[in-house]
């Protein structure tokens, strides 16, 4: 039985999470190849996954500098991170667990940071 306590951190674990995942979608929507990640749900968990990590791959590709590419590629994989460390601190309620994903979406959106003002700093005026 899980406690209130451990409910509520894996909701604001969640919240944050999806949070992220609408700053992702439009960071990826202003990339000179415009790449679409879904939405989240709970029938689409699994393709916005895969999608996510897909998107990961194929960002390197794109005609921004290397380190865009990179930035981008890290905020995604830490985003993925993010959702594994979730789901498996409400299995196993290890507080390690918790604290690993907070940090992987710290990280995340600090990545996204950079990657913008990366694109804006290489964008011609």
């Amino acid at each position: 039985m899980t406690s209130d306590h451990h409910e509520e951190r894996v909701k604001d674990l969640i919240t944050r999470w999806a949070t992220l995942h609408l700053g992702l979608v439009k960071l990826l929507e202003e990339l000179p190849v415009p790449i679409a990640i879904p939405a989240i749900s709970e029938d689409l968990v699994s393709d916005t996954l895969n999608a996510t990590a897909h998107a990961a791959e194929i960002v390197l590709d794109q005609p921004i500098s290397d380190r865009a590419r990179d930035l981008i590629a890290q905020a995604l994989t830490f985003w993925l991170a993010a959702h594994d460390l979730v789901v498996s601190f409400d299995a196993t309620d290890q507080p390690w667990r918790a604290r690993a994903a907070s940090l992987a979406l710290q990280q995340a959106a600090a990545l996204c940071v950079l990657a913008l003002d990366e694109l804006d700093d290489t964008q011609p005026e």
